[in-house]
């Protein structure tokens, strides 16, 4: 069973950010490249084959929910079992994709970028 919580009008918040800043020609055009550059079909060759293949990838939440669910249901006493590689490769980009990517390169001639460190949280 699934449960599913949908919004309500309680649920909006009037949140008041601060104005974006505008961006320069040479940022939009940087972007532009740089989402090009990102495209999922491979134009190589004559034929056109996609890199991301939807049907042979699987939610990863519900996959580790259920290896999990399935392990507390043989082992009670044991620990969870960790993230399976398999299912932590659907998290991670496509290396191929920012290999030698001058797109990728370009972008801090354009923007400031700043690591960030973030949590996440995986409640079982």
């Amino acid at each position: 069973m699934y449960l599913n919580t949908l919004p309500t009008s309680e649920d909006i918040r009037d949140y008041q950010f601060s104005s974006l800043k505008e961006c320069t020609i040479k940022q939009e055009e940087a972007i532009s490249r740089f989402i090009d550059s990102l495209d999922l079909v491979d134009n190589d060759g004559e034929e056109k084959e996609e890199k991301l293949k939807p049907s042979l990838t699987f939610n990863p939440v519900n996959q580790h929910f259920y290896k999990c669910l399935e392990h507390r249901a043989f082992n009670r006493n044991t620990d969870l079992p960790e993230l399976d590689d398999m299912i932590a490769s659907y998290l991670k980009p496509e290396e191929e994709l920012f290999e030698n990517n001058k797109a990728v390169d370009d972008l801090p001639k354009y923007f400031e970028i700043k690591e960030s460190k973030f949590i996440l949280l995986i409640i079982l």
